[in-house]
């Protein structure tokens, strides 16, 4: 009989929060329910004010596998994001949101998936992703045609900087260690939409791996980024002069500028690029004029 070695694998959880005493709880029990048992979850509070910390303290009293930080102020999204990364030990790694859930088996069957094919570097599964009051039965797919798992790196690509389908969302899903250590190696570029130029950048460098099943709840909160965010550096970039030509250039900068994608790949990228300037022309004519018509205001 085959030993069976996967079991012997750490796979490292990154729950950064804040403001997190409505939501933490639920997220922390769904990740201490996995069937995959060998786990560690790093839970870094971002300074709240709230019971966050209280909570959080009071699961890992009870579950030796969850340890808590707590930042001393609120150090910015991008920064409690990475702060968990820094601290993770597994072979494989994945972040939680403070207001997501997961099925009993999301670890253990995208484990199953990445042992099953060593060229990909990423896996998730189909989800669910409520829209309070808007669309509480929203089902994203990767069933059937709508796999991603045998698409070559440039077709993710493609889908990944022409918004066609969650590629970016994958960001959420169960990393290898080494690949998602080597995306953030590098600084977070300083844009809006920062995830996905990174998930373009991972399109480039891995394969990614997607299952049928419906294993992970990835809540959607309906209140705009300005009111839940509006002091937090990461959330003022979308409201920068030229934000949107910002994020253009640093697409296209990342890809080019990365010493984790071969020459070849980097050569195909300039043409989805082009690809979603045609399809948001207008978009991008609209803003642009618009930024100008400000900064020629902030001259007069």
């Amino acid at each position: 009989m085959a030993i069976d070695t996967t079991k012997k694998k750490l796979v490292s959880i990154g729950l950064p929060t804040y403001q997190g005493e409505a939501r933490i709880a639920r997220a922390l029990e769904s990740l201490c329910a996995q069937t995959y048992s060998e786990i560690e979850i790093i839970v870094s509070d971002n300074g709240s004010s709230d019971r966050t910390m209280e909570i959080a303290e009071a699961h890992a009293s009870r579950d030796p596998r969850i340890q808590v930080f707590r930042q001393k102020e609120n150090t910015g999204r991008i920064n409690n994001f990475l702060f968990v990364l820094a601290r993770a030990r597994g072979d494989y790694f994945m972040w939680a949101g403070d207001d997501d859930e997961w099925e009993p088996q999301f670890v253990e069957i995208l484990m199953q998936g990445l042992d099953t094919h060593p060229n990909h570097g990423v896996a998730l599964s189909s989800f669910h992703h409520p829209v309070p009051v808007i669309e509480p039965l929203k089902i994203v797919s990767f069933a059937g045609a709508k796999s991603v798992t045998s698409l070559s790196y440039t077709e993710v690509f493609k889908k990944t900087v022409m918004h066609d389908g969650p590629m970016d969302i994958f960001i959420s899903g169960l990393w290898r260690h080494e690949i998602v250590k080597k995306l953030f190696s590098r600084e977070a570029p300083d844009t809006l939409a920062w995830d996905r130029i990174i998930m373009a950048e991972a399109a480039l460098m891995t394969h990614f791996y997607s299952a049928p099943d419906v294993l992970f709840h990835k809540y959607k909160n309906p209140a705009s980024i300005k009111s839940r965010y509006g002091k937090d550096p990461e959330q003022q970039r979308h409201f920068v002069l030229f934000a949107y030509d910002r994020y253009l250039y640093a697409l296209l900068a990342r890809i080019m500028s990365s010493p984790f994608i071969p020459i070849q790949r980097k050569l195909y990228a300039p043409l989805p690029w082009l690809g979603i300037i045609w399809k948001r022309r207008k978009r991008i004519i609209g803003v642009t004029l618009r930024d100008l018509k400000r900064v020629h205001r902030q001259w007069a």
